[in-house]
């Protein structure tokens, strides 16, 4: 499960990536849809982050439940592990108990593994006709994609 839990939600993390996830007082569409494709309310995610509470003001939302994954670095995050003496086993442990009780709320193994933000490949021509082999990253059901990657592998007519 250390490796199904490297990347945030918003990073096309599975939906096992929700312990990552920030406060519902957030705006976030990709939590929210995470949310209701496992059939947790806001208020249920909000108590059980809560009820794994370790406070520290520096914190966002002062609550080390609701940090992100390793793979994004964060200086505030990092210090509360260093005074706790945790290393990064003993963070993505107690991410995981988070995620324990979130599964209690939904068995169902197979939901686990969907994604809502994913990466897409493909080939894209611009109007001058140059074709791009692309890298794309997003959510088509939420209607967002961002660019990663384009290298050129054919030219087009100069105009």
């Amino acid at each position: 499960m250390t490796k199904e839990l490297k990347y945030n939600l918003c990073a096309s993390g599975t939906l096992k990536s929700i312990v990552y996830c920030c406060s519902t007082s957030k705006p976030c569409p990709i939590r929210d849809r995470a949310l209701s494709l496992l059939g947790i309310p806001p208020e249920k995610f909000e108590a059980i982050k809560n009820n794994h509470k370790i406070e520290d003001p520096n914190l966002c939302f002062g609550n080390l439940a609701f940090c992100c994954a390793l793979s994004k670095k964060c200086k505030f995050r990092d210090s509360v592990l260093k005074r706790l003496g945790w290393d990064e086993k003993k963070y993505l442990e107690y991410k995981k108990e988070i995620l324990k009780d979130f599964m209690k709320l939904n068995p169902d193994p197979e939901i686990w593994n969907r994604r809502v933000v994913d990466g897409y490949k493909g080939i894209l021509r611009d109007r001058y006709g140059n074709k791009y082999e692309v890298l794309l990253f997003g959510s088509l059901e939420l209607g967002f994609i961002q660019l990663l990657e384009w290298k050129k592998i054919e030219s087009g007519v100069k105009k």
